[in-house]
Protein backbone atom coordinates (compact mmCIF):
# COMPACT_ATOMS: atom_id res chain seq x y z
CA UNK A 1 0.00 0.00 0.00
CA UNK A 2 1.41 3.38 -1.01
CA UNK A 3 1.95 6.26 1.38
CA UNK A 4 -0.64 8.30 -0.54
CA UNK A 5 -3.32 5.66 -0.02
CA UNK A 6 -2.50 5.37 3.68
CA UNK A 7 -2.72 9.15 4.14
CA UNK A 8 -6.03 9.22 2.20
CA UNK A 9 -7.57 6.59 4.49
CA UNK A 10 -6.38 8.47 7.59
CA UNK A 11 -7.80 11.75 6.27
CA UNK A 12 -11.21 10.20 5.54
CA UNK A 13 -11.26 8.64 9.00
CA UNK A 14 -10.57 11.99 10.62
CA UNK A 15 -13.12 13.82 8.49
CA UNK A 16 -15.93 11.24 8.87
CA UNK A 17 -17.29 12.63 12.19
CA UNK A 18 -17.44 16.10 10.64
CA UNK A 19 -19.20 14.74 7.55
CA UNK A 20 -21.74 12.97 9.76
CA UNK A 21 -22.25 16.13 11.82
CA UNK A 22 -22.77 18.17 8.65
CA UNK A 23 -25.38 15.72 7.37
CA UNK A 24 -27.15 15.68 10.76
CA UNK A 25 -27.25 19.47 10.99
CA UNK A 26 -28.54 19.66 7.41
CA UNK A 27 -31.32 17.18 8.21
CA UNK A 28 -32.16 19.08 11.43
CA UNK A 29 -32.37 22.37 9.56
CA UNK A 30 -34.72 20.83 6.97
CA UNK A 31 -36.90 19.33 9.71
CA UNK A 32 -37.14 22.65 11.56
CA UNK A 33 -37.90 24.47 8.30
CA UNK A 34 -40.75 22.07 7.47
CA UNK A 35 -42.07 22.28 11.03
CA UNK A 36 -42.14 26.07 10.85
CA UNK A 37 -43.96 25.97 7.51
CA UNK A 38 -46.46 23.48 8.92
CA UNK A 39 -46.98 25.63 12.02
CA UNK A 40 -47.55 28.69 9.84
CA UNK A 41 -50.05 26.75 7.72
CA UNK A 42 -51.98 25.56 10.80
CA UNK A 43 -51.98 29.08 12.22
CA UNK A 44 -53.26 30.47 8.92
CA UNK A 45 -55.99 27.80 8.77
CA UNK A 46 -56.95 28.58 12.37
CA UNK A 47 -57.26 32.28 11.59
CA UNK A 48 -59.42 31.50 8.55
CA UNK A 49 -61.83 29.30 10.51
CA UNK A 50 -64.93 30.11 12.53
CA UNK A 51 -66.40 28.50 15.64
CA UNK A 52 -70.04 27.45 15.67
CA UNK A 53 -72.30 25.79 18.23
CA UNK A 54 -73.65 22.43 17.09
CA UNK A 55 -77.45 22.18 17.44
CA UNK A 56 -80.23 20.06 15.89
CA UNK A 57 -81.35 21.61 12.63
CA UNK A 58 -84.86 22.04 14.08
CA UNK A 59 -83.40 24.76 16.37
CA UNK A 60 -82.41 26.99 13.46
CA UNK A 61 -84.50 30.15 13.69
CA UNK A 62 -85.67 29.81 10.08
CA UNK A 63 -86.55 26.10 10.23
CA UNK A 64 -89.96 25.28 8.72
CA UNK A 65 -90.96 21.71 7.91
CA UNK A 66 -93.04 21.38 4.73
CA UNK A 67 -93.75 17.65 4.44
CA UNK A 68 -92.79 14.39 6.15
CA UNK A 69 -92.82 10.94 4.53
CA UNK A 70 -92.22 7.34 5.56
CA UNK A 71 -90.15 6.34 8.59
CA UNK A 72 -90.87 3.88 11.40
CA UNK A 73 -89.78 0.30 12.03
CA UNK A 74 -88.17 -1.28 8.94
CA UNK A 75 -86.23 -4.49 8.28
CA UNK A 76 -82.63 -4.25 7.10
CA UNK A 77 -81.57 -7.40 5.25
CA UNK A 78 -78.13 -8.86 5.93
CA UNK A 79 -75.93 -10.47 3.28
CA UNK A 80 -75.51 -14.16 2.63
CA UNK A 81 -71.82 -14.81 3.33
CA UNK A 82 -70.30 -17.96 1.86
CA UNK A 83 -69.50 -20.41 4.64
CA UNK A 84 -70.70 -18.04 7.37
CA UNK A 85 -74.29 -16.83 7.06
CA UNK A 86 -77.54 -17.37 5.18
CA UNK A 87 -78.56 -13.75 5.68
CA UNK A 88 -81.50 -12.73 7.83
CA UNK A 89 -82.53 -9.24 8.90
CA UNK A 90 -82.57 -6.77 11.76
CA UNK A 91 -85.40 -4.37 12.59
CA UNK A 92 -84.42 -0.73 12.98
CA UNK A 93 -86.15 2.53 13.79
CA UNK A 94 -85.81 4.37 10.50
CA UNK A 95 -86.07 8.18 10.68
CA UNK A 96 -88.58 9.87 8.39
CA UNK A 97 -87.74 11.62 5.15
CA UNK A 98 -88.72 15.28 5.24
CA UNK A 99 -88.46 18.55 3.34
CA UNK A 100 -87.94 21.82 5.17
CA UNK A 101 -86.90 25.40 4.47
CA UNK A 102 -84.05 27.26 6.17
CA UNK A 103 -83.49 31.02 6.11
CA UNK A 104 -80.11 32.78 5.83
CA UNK A 105 -77.88 29.71 5.91
CA UNK A 106 -74.72 28.60 4.14
CA UNK A 107 -72.72 25.46 3.38
CA UNK A 108 -69.63 24.29 1.51
CA UNK A 109 -69.74 21.67 -1.29
CA UNK A 110 -67.89 18.80 0.43
CA UNK A 111 -69.65 19.03 3.78
CA UNK A 112 -72.82 17.90 5.56
CA UNK A 113 -72.72 20.92 7.87
CA UNK A 114 -75.22 23.74 7.43
CA UNK A 115 -74.42 27.07 9.09
CA UNK A 116 -76.92 29.74 10.02
CA UNK A 117 -76.41 33.47 10.55
CA UNK A 118 -76.72 33.21 14.35
CA UNK A 119 -73.54 31.20 14.89
CA UNK A 120 -75.21 27.78 14.90
CA UNK A 121 -74.29 24.80 12.78
CA UNK A 122 -76.03 21.47 12.21
CA UNK A 123 -75.03 18.09 10.84
CA UNK A 124 -77.84 15.55 11.07
CA UNK A 125 -75.46 12.58 10.88
CA UNK A 126 -73.86 13.53 14.18
CA UNK A 127 -77.22 13.30 15.98
CA UNK A 128 -77.86 9.72 14.87
CA UNK A 129 -77.17 6.96 17.39
CA UNK A 130 -75.29 5.00 14.72
CA UNK A 131 -72.51 7.60 14.80
CA UNK A 132 -71.42 6.42 18.24
CA UNK A 133 -69.18 3.95 16.36
CA UNK A 134 -68.84 5.80 13.03
CA UNK A 135 -66.40 8.47 11.90
CA UNK A 136 -67.32 11.68 10.03
CA UNK A 137 -64.85 12.35 7.22
CA UNK A 138 -66.01 15.92 6.66
CA UNK A 139 -63.23 18.11 5.22
CA UNK A 140 -64.97 21.22 6.54
CA UNK A 141 -64.01 20.30 10.11
CA UNK A 142 -60.98 22.07 11.56
CA UNK A 143 -61.63 21.17 15.19
CA UNK A 144 -64.35 19.65 17.37
CA UNK A 145 -64.58 20.32 21.12
CA UNK A 146 -67.87 19.07 22.49
CA UNK A 147 -70.62 21.10 20.83
CA UNK A 148 -68.18 23.74 19.64
CA UNK A 149 -67.12 23.09 16.07
CA UNK A 150 -64.55 25.12 14.18
CA UNK A 151 -65.17 25.10 10.42
CA UNK A 152 -63.14 26.61 7.60
CA UNK A 153 -64.03 29.97 6.16
CA UNK A 154 -64.02 30.21 2.36
CA UNK A 155 -63.09 33.44 0.63
CA UNK A 156 -65.04 32.55 -2.51
CA UNK A 157 -68.72 33.27 -1.81
CA UNK A 158 -71.62 32.21 -4.02
CA UNK A 159 -75.02 33.78 -3.39
CA UNK A 160 -78.43 32.29 -4.10
CA UNK A 161 -81.89 33.66 -3.34
CA UNK A 162 -83.55 30.22 -3.30
CA UNK A 163 -81.55 27.00 -3.42
CA UNK A 164 -81.91 23.22 -3.32
CA UNK A 165 -78.66 21.42 -2.49
CA UNK A 166 -77.40 18.06 -3.72
CA UNK A 167 -74.01 18.51 -2.08
CA UNK A 168 -72.42 16.76 0.87
CA UNK A 169 -69.30 15.04 2.20
CA UNK A 170 -69.18 12.36 -0.51
CA UNK A 171 -71.86 13.59 -2.91
CA UNK A 172 -69.70 13.20 -6.03
CA UNK A 173 -69.09 9.50 -5.33
CA UNK A 174 -71.41 7.28 -7.40
CA UNK A 175 -72.61 4.88 -4.68
CA UNK A 176 -73.00 7.61 -2.06
CA UNK A 177 -74.83 9.87 -4.50
CA UNK A 178 -77.32 7.14 -5.39
CA UNK A 179 -78.21 6.50 -1.74
CA UNK A 180 -77.80 9.82 0.05
CA UNK A 181 -78.59 12.48 -2.55
CA UNK A 182 -80.38 11.10 -5.61
CA UNK A 183 -83.56 10.15 -3.63
CA UNK A 184 -83.86 13.76 -2.45
CA UNK A 185 -85.11 14.61 -5.94
CA UNK A 186 -88.43 12.97 -5.13
CA UNK A 187 -89.22 16.16 -3.17
CA UNK A 188 -88.86 18.43 -6.21
CA UNK A 189 -92.62 18.10 -6.71
CA UNK A 190 -93.14 19.74 -3.31
CA UNK A 191 -91.16 22.91 -4.10
CA UNK A 192 -92.88 26.15 -4.95
CA UNK A 193 -93.54 26.54 -8.67
CA UNK A 194 -93.56 30.35 -8.24
CA UNK A 195 -89.87 30.63 -7.33
CA UNK A 196 -86.73 30.55 -9.44
CA UNK A 197 -84.68 27.84 -7.69
CA UNK A 198 -80.97 27.03 -8.00
CA UNK A 199 -80.17 23.33 -7.74
CA UNK A 200 -76.61 23.36 -6.41
CA UNK A 201 -74.00 20.90 -7.64
CA UNK A 202 -70.21 21.13 -7.78
CA UNK A 203 -68.44 22.04 -10.99
CA UNK A 204 -67.07 18.98 -12.84
CA UNK A 205 -69.68 16.72 -11.31
CA UNK A 206 -69.46 13.10 -12.50
CA UNK A 207 -71.28 13.04 -15.88
CA UNK A 208 -73.32 9.96 -14.85
CA UNK A 209 -74.56 11.82 -11.78
CA UNK A 210 -75.32 14.93 -13.83
CA UNK A 211 -77.27 12.84 -16.33
CA UNK A 212 -79.60 11.57 -13.60
CA UNK A 213 -80.10 15.06 -12.17
CA UNK A 214 -80.81 16.70 -15.52
CA UNK A 215 -83.29 13.97 -16.36
CA UNK A 216 -85.32 14.81 -13.25
CA UNK A 217 -85.28 18.55 -13.92
CA UNK A 218 -86.96 18.29 -17.33
CA UNK A 219 -90.36 18.61 -15.63
CA UNK A 220 -89.43 21.72 -13.63
CA UNK A 221 -88.79 24.80 -15.75
CA UNK A 222 -88.25 27.02 -12.69
CA UNK A 223 -85.36 24.91 -11.33
CA UNK A 224 -81.94 25.46 -12.89
CA UNK A 225 -78.59 23.84 -12.14
CA UNK A 226 -76.04 26.15 -10.53
CA UNK A 227 -72.50 24.74 -10.63
CA UNK A 228 -70.12 26.01 -7.95
CA UNK A 229 -66.41 25.67 -7.27
CA UNK A 230 -65.45 23.06 -4.68
CA UNK A 231 -63.58 25.66 -2.60
CA UNK A 232 -66.49 28.01 -2.06
CA UNK A 233 -69.24 28.83 0.41
CA UNK A 234 -72.82 29.00 -0.83
CA UNK A 235 -74.89 31.59 1.00
CA UNK A 236 -78.68 31.23 0.67
CA UNK A 237 -81.48 33.57 1.61
CA UNK A 238 -83.68 30.47 1.49
CA UNK A 239 -82.62 26.83 1.30
CA UNK A 240 -84.85 23.86 0.58
CA UNK A 241 -83.27 21.09 2.64
CA UNK A 242 -84.11 17.37 2.50
CA UNK A 243 -83.33 14.95 5.32
CA UNK A 244 -83.40 11.24 4.45
CA UNK A 245 -83.82 8.25 6.76
CA UNK A 246 -81.21 6.42 4.67
CA UNK A 247 -77.70 6.47 6.16
CA UNK A 248 -74.27 5.75 4.67
CA UNK A 249 -71.35 6.19 7.04
CA UNK A 250 -68.22 7.99 5.90
CA UNK A 251 -66.02 5.60 7.90
CA UNK A 252 -66.13 3.45 11.04
CA UNK A 253 -64.13 2.05 13.93
CA UNK A 254 -65.62 -1.45 13.81
CA UNK A 255 -67.63 -3.61 11.38
CA UNK A 256 -71.34 -2.99 11.97
CA UNK A 257 -74.57 -3.50 9.97
CA UNK A 258 -75.69 -0.09 11.27
CA UNK A 259 -73.15 1.73 9.09
CA UNK A 260 -75.49 1.46 6.08
CA UNK A 261 -79.26 1.71 6.44
CA UNK A 262 -81.23 1.98 3.20
CA UNK A 263 -84.82 2.95 3.81
CA UNK A 264 -87.74 1.39 1.92
CA UNK A 265 -88.39 4.78 0.35
CA UNK A 266 -84.85 4.86 -1.09
CA UNK A 267 -85.16 1.29 -2.40
CA UNK A 268 -88.54 2.06 -3.97
CA UNK A 269 -87.15 5.22 -5.58
CA UNK A 270 -84.29 3.20 -7.12
CA UNK A 271 -86.67 0.58 -8.42
CA UNK A 272 -88.94 3.14 -10.06
CA UNK A 273 -86.06 5.04 -11.67
CA UNK A 274 -84.51 1.81 -12.96
CA UNK A 275 -87.79 0.82 -14.59
CA UNK A 276 -87.83 4.20 -16.35
CA UNK A 277 -84.25 3.86 -17.63
CA UNK A 278 -83.79 0.18 -18.45
CA UNK A 279 -84.49 -0.68 -22.12
CA UNK A 280 -87.75 -2.61 -22.31
CA UNK A 281 -86.46 -5.09 -24.89
CA UNK A 282 -83.22 -6.01 -23.09
CA UNK A 283 -82.54 -9.71 -22.58
CA UNK A 284 -80.73 -11.28 -19.63
CA UNK A 285 -77.66 -13.12 -20.88
CA UNK A 286 -74.44 -11.31 -19.97
CA UNK A 287 -71.77 -12.58 -17.60
CA UNK A 288 -69.72 -9.67 -16.29
CA UNK A 289 -66.69 -9.44 -14.04
CA UNK A 290 -66.44 -5.99 -12.47
CA UNK A 291 -62.90 -4.68 -12.66
CA UNK A 292 -61.37 -2.64 -9.88
CA UNK A 293 -58.21 -0.58 -9.41
CA UNK A 294 -56.86 1.09 -6.30
CA UNK A 295 -57.25 0.10 -2.66
CA UNK A 296 -59.48 -2.58 -1.12
CA UNK A 297 -58.68 -4.92 -3.97
CA UNK A 298 -58.02 -8.65 -4.44
CA UNK A 299 -54.30 -9.37 -4.20
CA UNK A 300 -54.68 -12.38 -6.53
CA UNK A 301 -57.12 -10.60 -8.83
CA UNK A 302 -55.47 -11.84 -12.05
CA UNK A 303 -55.96 -15.45 -10.98
CA UNK A 304 -59.60 -14.92 -10.00
CA UNK A 305 -60.46 -12.80 -13.03
CA UNK A 306 -58.84 -15.23 -15.46
CA UNK A 307 -60.89 -18.08 -13.98
CA UNK A 308 -64.13 -16.22 -14.70
CA UNK A 309 -62.96 -15.09 -18.13
CA UNK A 310 -62.45 -18.79 -18.90
CA UNK A 311 -66.06 -19.35 -17.85
CA UNK A 312 -67.27 -16.86 -20.45
CA UNK A 313 -67.30 -13.63 -18.42
CA UNK A 314 -66.28 -10.23 -19.79
CA UNK A 315 -64.39 -7.73 -17.63
CA UNK A 316 -66.25 -4.43 -17.28
CA UNK A 317 -65.19 -1.08 -15.75
CA UNK A 318 -68.53 0.77 -15.33
CA UNK A 319 -67.02 4.23 -14.74
CA UNK A 320 -65.39 4.08 -18.20
CA UNK A 321 -68.73 3.50 -19.93
CA UNK A 322 -71.35 6.01 -20.99
CA UNK A 323 -74.37 6.06 -18.69
CA UNK A 324 -76.48 4.54 -21.48
CA UNK A 325 -74.06 1.65 -22.02
CA UNK A 326 -73.73 1.08 -18.29
CA UNK A 327 -77.48 0.78 -17.83
CA UNK A 328 -77.77 -1.50 -20.86
CA UNK A 329 -74.99 -3.87 -19.74
CA UNK A 330 -76.27 -4.23 -16.18
CA UNK A 331 -79.86 -4.70 -17.34
CA UNK A 332 -78.72 -7.52 -19.65
CA UNK A 333 -76.59 -9.27 -17.02
CA UNK A 334 -77.46 -12.71 -15.71
CA UNK A 335 -74.29 -13.11 -13.61
CA UNK A 336 -72.25 -10.35 -11.93
CA UNK A 337 -69.07 -11.09 -9.98
CA UNK A 338 -65.95 -9.22 -8.88
CA UNK A 339 -64.24 -7.40 -6.01
CA UNK A 340 -66.74 -5.41 -3.96
CA UNK A 341 -66.86 -1.73 -4.91
CA UNK A 342 -69.27 1.06 -5.83
CA UNK A 343 -69.54 -0.61 -9.25
CA UNK A 344 -72.05 -3.01 -7.67
CA UNK A 345 -74.40 -0.07 -7.05
CA UNK A 346 -75.20 -0.35 -10.76
CA UNK A 347 -77.07 -3.59 -10.03
CA UNK A 348 -80.02 -1.28 -9.39
CA UNK A 349 -80.46 -1.62 -13.17
CA UNK A 350 -80.30 -5.44 -13.10
CA UNK A 351 -83.41 -7.56 -13.46
CA UNK A 352 -84.92 -9.92 -10.85
CA UNK A 353 -83.14 -13.27 -10.89
CA UNK A 354 -79.68 -11.80 -11.50
CA UNK A 355 -77.00 -13.77 -9.64
CA UNK A 356 -74.38 -11.68 -7.87
CA UNK A 357 -71.16 -12.77 -6.14
CA UNK A 358 -69.07 -9.98 -4.58
CA UNK A 359 -65.65 -10.57 -3.05
CA UNK A 360 -65.05 -8.53 0.09
CA UNK A 361 -62.59 -8.08 2.93
CA UNK A 362 -63.69 -9.30 6.37
CA UNK A 363 -64.04 -5.77 7.77
CA UNK A 364 -66.83 -5.03 5.30
CA UNK A 365 -68.76 -8.29 5.04
CA UNK A 366 -71.61 -6.83 7.12
CA UNK A 367 -72.11 -4.16 4.45
CA UNK A 368 -75.83 -4.09 3.60
CA UNK A 369 -75.80 -1.67 0.64
CA UNK A 370 -76.22 -4.16 -2.22
CA UNK A 371 -77.83 -7.00 -0.19
CA UNK A 372 -80.65 -4.62 0.75
CA UNK A 373 -81.57 -3.74 -2.81
CA UNK A 374 -80.96 -7.28 -4.07
CA UNK A 375 -83.46 -8.60 -1.55
CA UNK A 376 -85.91 -5.83 -2.49
CA UNK A 377 -85.97 -6.63 -6.23
CA UNK A 378 -85.24 -10.37 -6.17
CA UNK A 379 -81.56 -10.84 -7.01
CA UNK A 380 -79.54 -13.75 -5.62
CA UNK A 381 -76.68 -12.06 -3.77
CA UNK A 382 -73.62 -13.53 -2.00
CA UNK A 383 -70.49 -12.18 -0.33
CA UNK A 384 -67.32 -14.28 -0.32
CA UNK A 385 -64.76 -12.89 2.10
CA UNK A 386 -61.00 -13.17 1.81
CA UNK A 387 -57.97 -13.07 4.04
CA UNK A 388 -57.25 -9.42 4.91
CA UNK A 389 -53.80 -7.85 5.06
CA UNK A 390 -55.03 -5.90 8.10
CA UNK A 391 -58.28 -6.96 9.79
CA UNK A 392 -58.59 -3.59 11.58
CA UNK A 393 -58.40 -1.59 8.35
CA UNK A 394 -61.69 -0.81 6.61
CA UNK A 395 -60.05 -0.64 3.18
CA UNK A 396 -57.60 -3.51 3.55
CA UNK A 397 -56.70 -5.53 0.47
CA UNK A 398 -57.28 -9.27 0.71
CA UNK A 399 -56.69 -12.62 -0.94
CA UNK A 400 -59.51 -14.84 -2.21
CA UNK A 401 -59.20 -18.61 -2.37
CA UNK A 402 -59.85 -19.81 -5.91
CA UNK A 403 -60.66 -23.27 -4.57
CA UNK A 404 -63.31 -21.75 -2.31
CA UNK A 405 -64.82 -19.97 -5.32
CA UNK A 406 -64.99 -23.23 -7.28
CA UNK A 407 -66.54 -25.10 -4.34
CA UNK A 408 -69.17 -22.39 -3.87
CA UNK A 409 -70.14 -22.34 -7.56
CA UNK A 410 -70.53 -26.09 -7.69
CA UNK A 411 -72.32 -26.51 -4.34
CA UNK A 412 -74.83 -23.72 -5.05
CA UNK A 413 -75.25 -24.29 -8.79
CA UNK A 414 -74.37 -20.60 -9.11
CA UNK A 415 -73.80 -20.86 -12.85
CA UNK A 416 -76.99 -22.88 -13.17
CA UNK A 417 -76.67 -26.11 -15.20
CA UNK A 418 -73.28 -25.44 -16.71
CA UNK A 419 -71.63 -28.72 -15.75
CA UNK A 420 -70.11 -28.88 -19.20
CA UNK A 421 -67.85 -25.98 -18.28
CA UNK A 422 -65.92 -28.28 -15.93
CA UNK A 423 -66.16 -26.15 -12.80
CA UNK A 424 -63.08 -27.79 -11.27
CA UNK A 425 -60.81 -27.14 -14.24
Amino acid sequence: MTVVKILTIIAKSLLFPFYFLERFLSFLALFISKSILRAKKVAKEFRSSNTFQLVPITQFSGFDKIITKNGGVENIYLPQIVGLSNGGFISVNMPSDYLCTLINVSFVPYSDFIRDSNGYVSNEKLYRKEYDVLIPRDRDIFEIKGNNIRLFNKRNKVYSNVAFSLLGTISNHWAHFLAQYYPKLVFLENLSADEEIDLIIVRNTDPHIKFLIERELVKYKNIKILEVEEESEIICKKLYHVSLGTLLADDGYIPTPFAILLSKSTLQFWKEKALELVPRDSGQFRKIYLGRSGGRSIKNNDEVRDFFIYKGFEEVFPHLLSIEDKIKIFSESKYIVGPGSSAFANTMYSKPGTKILAFINTFRYLDTYIPEFSNFVGHEFWFLSGKDDNITEMNSSYEISLEEIKTFIEANNFLDDEASLEINS
